[in-house]
C-alpha cells in the first residue's frame, strides 16, 4: 500500500510538472507573438493632408512573411484599435478562431470574407469582423462608440494597404440584429445603397450614435466594423464610416 501511494504521488508530481512546462511554453509563445506584432505595427502619426502622407507606415513585407493572409492594417487614433486585417480564401470564420500568425486563438483576428469583399477596399461596402474580446483587444472596444462623447472624439479611422492609405469618417455606431449585411443589402445597386443608408441614419436607441450631417451617396465607399453585442445575445454592434480621403493610390 505504501509503495502504491508513493507511486501515485510521483505520477501526480510528474503530471503537475508537465502542466507547468506546457503553460510556460504557451505563455512564452504568446509573448513572442506579441513582441513580433509590436515590432511591425504602424507607429506613424495620423496625418490629415496629402502632403503629410508620404509613406505607408506598416511593414507589409515582414507581416506577409509571417502570414501572407495579412492584407491591410486598421487603426482608430486615440483608441486601442491598431490591428492587422486578414482574409483566408474560402474560409469565412477561420480568423475568428486564429491569431494573425495563423495559430489557434479563441480571440481570433480582424478579418473579412473573400466571398463578398476583395482586398483592395474598392467594394461599395466592406465589412470587417472581429471578436468582442473581454480584455478590450480587437473589437472589444467598439461598444465605447455608443457613448456620445467618445463617438464625437473618435471620428476618423485609417486603413493601410501596401498600395494606399485610406481615411474613413465614422458616421454611425449602433446595435443591430445579426443578419448578414452583405447578403441582405447589395449596395452595388444604387437604390439598395440609398435604402440601406436611410436605414442607418434612422437608428434610434440608447446604444446608437448617428451623424446625420454626413452624406453617403452613389460612388462612395462604406467600411463597417462588426462584432457581437456586449449587451444582448444574438445582436451585433456596428461602427460605420464613409471613405473621405485616399492617398498614394
Amino acid at each position: 500500500m505504501k509503495k502504491f501511494l508513493i507511486a501515485l504521488l510521483v505520477l501526480v508530481l510528474a503530471a503537475g510538472a508537465g502542466t507547468s512546462v506546457f503553460l510556460y511554453n504557451r505563455q512564452k509563445q504568446e509573448e513572442e507573438q506579441k513582441n513580433l506584432f509590436y515590432q511591425m505595427r504602424q507607429s506613424a502619426a495620423f496625418s490629415q493632408t496629402a502632403q503629410d502622407v508620404t509613406q505607408i507606415p506598416v511593414d507589409f513585407e515582414k507581416l506577409q512573411q509571417v502570414n501572407p493572409d495579412v492584407y491591410a492594417w486598421l487603426t482608430i487614433p486615440g483608441t486601442s484599435m491598431d490591428v492587422p486585417v486578414l482574409q483566408r480564401e474560402g474560409e469565412v470564420s477561420y480568423y475568428l478562431s486564429h491569431s494573425w500568425t495563423g495559430e489557434e486563438d479563441p480571440n481570433g483576428s480582424v478579418c473579412s470574407e473573400s466571398q463578398y469583399n476583395g482586398k483592395g477596399f474598392q467594394d461599395v461596402h466592406t465589412v470587417l469582423y472581429g471578436n468582442n474580446c473581454s480584455d478590450g483587444s480587437l473589437f472589444g472596444g467598439l461598444s465605447s462608440f455608443a457613448d456620445e462623447t467618445f463617438f464625437q472624439e473618435h471620428r476618423l479611422m485609417a486603413v493601410y494597404t501596401p498600395e494606399a492609405v485610406r481615411y474613413y469618417r465614422i458616421f454611425a455606431a449602433y446595435e443591430y440584429d445579426n443578419r448578414h449585411l452583405l447578403q441582405s443589402f447589395d449596395c452595388s445597386n444604387p437604390e439598395v445603397l440609398k435604402r440601406y443608408v436611410k436605414e442607418i441614419l434612422q437608428q434610434r436607441n440608447l446604444y446608437s450614435q448617428v451623424d446625420e450631417t454626413v452624406t453617403v451617396k452613389e460612388g462612395d465607399r462604406i467600411l463597417t466594423l462588426s462584432t457581437t453585442s456586449s449587451r444582448e445575445k444574438g445582436r451585433t454592434f456596428l461602427v460605420q464610416g464613409v471613405l473621405e480621403h485616399t492617398f498614394m493610390e
